[in-house]
Parts: structure tokens; C-alpha cells; sequence
């Protein structure tokens, strides 16, 4: 939308006057012409020159119905229009107020055209998603690419505005993130740009994908943090002899140093579907740091932690981090385990999170909070009553009850 800088002292300033004067008619009725002219410079001649501009089309496009000629040698005296001494007539001083305009819609039209360009290198784009994996490179976040409105929609970003459209220079950003950083870098918008979650591709001149040779997988942790990983890894020492001396140790007396346990083997309790939420989990926690990798210690002292709770809370809990708290540590997860593990106790769960349960998978009683705290009056008695009562046909008593009899 096309708009002009107009000031509050137009009203009354002496071009206006003079030109009102000129015309013989209302100061009000001459700003009226002229801004109304110079809406219609905004499009028909943004660059302010009138050459082969007739005298017609300019009081038509002021809205005129006078004398164009007349209306034209008016404006050249009140100033509003400027003489080059041949005849040919100007705006004045017009790059001086539509000028920054006019930067912007050749900025949006060149940016415009980048993107088309950017949309249009298909090999480009599609190695841009599989580096990135859908994912913000400034908060992290999964991102939507059917998603045109809300704040989590998916676009691509420049990471230098000024920069080509290369794949070193382009990123899959939110639309928040996006807006949020504008026509600026990172660093003066004050935005940390993360490592690309996958390797690191390449688009040769003719638009062929292509692994650099030198990159390595930026995902952390998948050699001795997540089982089932596809990464290299060292080899394991040599097996020891029955009597504890490394074959091939020259000397005899050296001995193994103990292997790491596989985290599969090191909690079984979980299954082949749980280890792939765990996996996204960890995947998920690796954006809140600033090097995108997460120390293979504190991978084990959290599974360490969940230790304490059911495997029906912990998968939970991590369902809920994955979905919710993208931006939270682990610590956070902490906290809704916990938080999990009271709700279930205060609504009658028992240890392992499913009601009627034993920790041990066991078939129990069924368990029934004892409702004479949370019901009472005439209305909590009755209910107590015909609970006791439909517990006693069946032969059972109800905790905190009377007898059914």
C-alpha cells in the first residue's frame, strides 16, 4: 500500500497559502489537489520528473477542474513544482519525501525475486529441509511448512540479507524467528544461529546434492548415547586371556580397562519404541546448548534419575518435553515426573502409573481414594451410602465407608 510523508504544518505553510492564493480558492481545497497529485506521483512517476507529462493529466491527476495551464503555473510560483529553464517541470524535493518509499518497494522487489529464485532451485530447498530436519536454526523448534500464519510456520531465511543464495547462506527458520531477526545477521539482531542437525550439503553449479568430504554429523551422542546408532566408533580393546593379561601386551602385567555398558543393555526395562522417543528426546535437549551436544555423562545420570519413576510416567514425561518444552532443559523434565508421579498417587495410580496396579505388575484391589475428605453434607452422606451399599451386594467394603449390611 502507497503512502507519502505528510506533515502537520501543510495546512498553513506558505507554499499552500501562496498556491490557495493563486487559485483563489480555500487553503483546505489546495492541500486536498496536491495530495492528491502527488498519490498518483507515487505510481506514475516515481522518480518525480514530469517531462512529456501534459498539463491535462496533471490537473486531472490533481483533481482540478479549472485551467490546467493555470494550475500548473501555480504550483511552479507556490514551489511545489520546480523549472530546469527549458520548460521541463519536476516535483520538488520529491526524492527527499517518497524516497525512502521508494527504496522499500525496490528492496521487497528484489527480495521478491530471490525468493521466487530460491522456490525455484528445487535440489536447493530439498537439501536445505534434509539439513536442517524442519527445524529452526535460531530456536530449534519443528516447524510447519503448511503452516502460513502462526509464529511455528516454516520459512527460509538469509542469514546475511546481503548474502547469495547459496546453502551456506540460507536456513530453514519460524516465522517468528524470522520476523523477530528482519533484514539483519544474527549477531546484530542478537540471534545465535545453531548447528545443522544432520550433515553438511553442498549444491554444485549444476544443482546436483552433494556430501562434502571434509563434514562430519553434527548429531551428538549417537555413538555411546543412543543404542541402534550407525555412527563409527572406536574399537574395542583387546579381550583379555583367562588369567586377565592383554594378548599381545608386551610384558604381561597390563590389564583391560572396563567397557562402557550399552545404555540397551544398561536399561532394559524399556522397549524398541520407547528407545525411539528417548532418542527424539535427547535429540530435542541438544538445542538448548550453545554447541548443540550433550556430554555423554549427563546422558546417564538423567536415565539415572528416571530410574525412580515408572516407565509409563517417564515415556510421559518425555512425550509431554518433546511436544511442550522444546526450548527446556532436562532438568525441566525433572519436574513434570514428579509432577506425574503426585497426580497419580493423589488420584489412586499406584507405583508403576496404571491404576489397579502393583509395582511389580501384579493384579490388586481396585483402588478407591478415601472420599469422606472431599465429600461431605447431606449430599456427600447419601452418596457414601449408595456407594457402601452397591460395595456390599458385590460382597466388598468401601475405604472410609460403612458396612454394606
Amino acid at each position: 500500500m502507497a503512502w507519502i510523508e505528510l506533515h502537520q504544518s501543510v495546512w498553513t505553510h506558505r507554499k499552500t497559502l501562496r498556491l490557495a492564493a493563486e487559485l483563489e480558492i480555500p487553503s483546505i481545497y489546495a492541500v486536498g489537489h496536491m495530495a492528491q497529485f502527488w498519490c498518483w506521483a507515487i505510481d506514475n512517476v516515481p522518480n518525480g520528473c514530469l517531462i512529456n507529462i501534459p498539463p491535462r493529466v496533471i490537473a486531472i491527476a490533481a483533481g482540478w477542474p479549472g485551467d490546467p495551464d493555470t494550475f500548473c503555473r501555480a504550483a511552479l510560483a507556490a514551489g511545489f513544482f520546480d523549472d530546469d529553464g527549458q520548460g521541463n517541470l519536476s516535483i520538488h524535493d520529491w526524492y527527499d519525501y517518497a524516497g525512502r518509499l521508494l527504496e522499500q518497494r525496490e528492496h521487497a522487489a528484489s527480495q521478491k525475486k530471490r525468493h521466487r529464485e530460491l522456490y525455484a532451485n528445487k535440489p536447493l530447498t530439498q537439501a536445505i529441509r534434509e539439513r536442517d530436519q524442519n527445524r529452526c536454526r535460531y530456536c530449534g523448534r519443528l516447524v510447519d511448512w503448511k503452516d502460513r500464519k502462526s509464529p511455528a510456520g516454516a520459512t527460509y531465511d538469509y542469514i546475511d540479507p546481503n548474502g547469495p543464495t547459496t546453502i551456506e547462506n540460507v536456513v530453514v527458520a519460524c516465522r517468528a524467528c524470522n520476523a523477530g531477526k528482519g533484514r539483519r545477521t544474527p549477531e546484530a539482531a542478537g540471534y545465535r544461529l545453531l548447528p545443522a542437525p544432520t550433515k553438511y550439503l553442498q549444491i554444485s553449479s549444476q544443482n546436483q546434492v552433494k556430501i562434502k568430504p571434509e563434514s562430519t554429523p553434527t548429531v551428538p551422542n549417537r555413538t555411546s548415547t543412543v543404542p541402534n546408532s550407525t555412527s563409527t566408533s572406536t574399537p574395542p580393546p583387546p579381550s583379555p586371556t583367562p588369567d586377565g593379561v592383554v594378548e599381545g601386551a608386551e610384558g604381561g602385567d597390563e590389564k583391560t580397562e572396563p567397557e562402557s555398558i550399552p545404555l540397551e543393555k544398561r536399561f532394559p526395562r524399556y522397549t524398541n519404541e520407547q528407545w525411539t522417543v528417548i532418542r527424539q528426546y535427547w535429540d530435542v535437549i541438544r538445542f538448548t546448548r550453545k554447541t548443540g551436544q550433550v556430554a555423554d555423562n549427563i546422558v546417564a545420570r538423567e536415565m539415572d534419575y528416571w530410574e525412580r519413576f515408572p516407565v509409563g510416567i517417564v515415556m510421559q514425561a518425555l512425550e509431554i518435553h518433546i511436544r511442550k518444552c522444546q526450548t527446556k532443559r532436562e532438568e525441566y523434565t525433572r519436574g513434570i515426573m514428579r509432577r506425574l508421579e503426585r497426580e497419580a498417587e493423589h488420584s489412586g495410580k499406584t507405583s508403576n502409573g496404571f491404576p489397579g496396579e502393583t509395582a511389580k505388575g501384579d493384579r490388586a484391589e481396585t483402588c478407591r481414594p478415601d472420599i469422606s475428605h472431599y465429600v461431605g453434607g447431606r449430599y456427600g452422606a447419601i452418596f457414601k451410602r449408595s456407594l457402601s451399599d452397591a460395595e456390599g451386594e458385590a460382597g466388598g467394603a468401601v475405604p472410609g465407608g460403612t458396612s454394606g449390611n
